[in-house]
């Protein structure tokens, strides 16, 4: 992180490096280093790059489990009775994505209209 000259504002520097890190991340990598990323990890195609950028395998792909997920659905469910209840949470979940509800809609029905139009 870029330390703050004197006399320059704190928040500033900060959102200078907001900006660096969000340019950094909607830059897509080159078709080279992708290909490169590819073969050093051993795979072809283009779930590739998804699942290696997600870092999920695809069905059936097994892998690392978490520490009760993978194997005891009873101390799957017990721990879930000990999470603490968040009220209203399908309203506040609601809310989130109330400004984005047209385009929520419209999306929806161009994937439901769209293998029709074929």
């Amino acid at each position: 992180m870029p330390v703050a000259a004197a006399g320059e504002d704190l928040r500033q520097v900060v959102d200078a490096q907001r900006v660096q890190n969000a340019k950094q991340l909607l830059t897509p990598p080159s078709p080279l280093a992708l290909s490169r990323v590819s073969a050093a990890a051993g795979m072809r195609g283009p779930e590739s790059y998804s699942e290696l950028m997600s870092g999920m395998r695809g069905v059936g792909g097994g892998g690392v489990r978490s520490r009760v997920s993978g194997g005891d659905a009873e101390a799957q469910k017990a721990l879930n009775a000990t999470a603490p209840r968040i009220p209203h949470l399908f309203r506040r979940i609601m809310a989130l994505f109330a400004p984005y509800r047209a385009a929520i809609a419209l999306t929806m029905a161009l994937v439901l209209i769209g293998p029709r139009c074929r």
